[in-house]
């Protein structure tokens, strides 16, 4: 349960320290890492034992599991969002700088 928590707070961490570089596209990224990582702490939730007034989907997935008439998407967007989140940080922080010529 502590590792969802750490990815979170690692997230936001990251979030700050790419947006004080000026890296604003990979700081966009780590912005959408943080709520990967509260459904993952949401999920890991779910296997406690908690009283009865929680409910289901303690922080994030609550307004997922609210209408039981749609198909559940859920984890498909999770990781199409988690997917993006690591490409755009792979293009913020590779596309900033410009290939230099090969001398001849």
């Amino acid at each position: 349960m502590l590792v969802p928590l750490a990815l979170a707070f690692g997230a936001l961490v990251l979030t700050a320290l790419l947006a004080e570089r000026r890296h604003r596209l990979a700081a966009g990224a780590a912005v959408l890492l943080v709520p990967v990582a509260l459904t993952y702490l949401d999920i890991a939730l779910e296997s406690l034992a908690l009283p009865p007034y929680a409910g289901r989907g303690v922080l994030v997935t609550a307004a997922s599991h609210a209408a039981a008439s749609l198909p559940a998407v859920g984890p498909a967007v999770l990781a199409g969002v988690e997917l993006v989140a690591y490409l755009l940080l792979v293009v913020g922080l590779v596309g900033r700088y410009p290939q230099r010529a090969e001398p001849a």
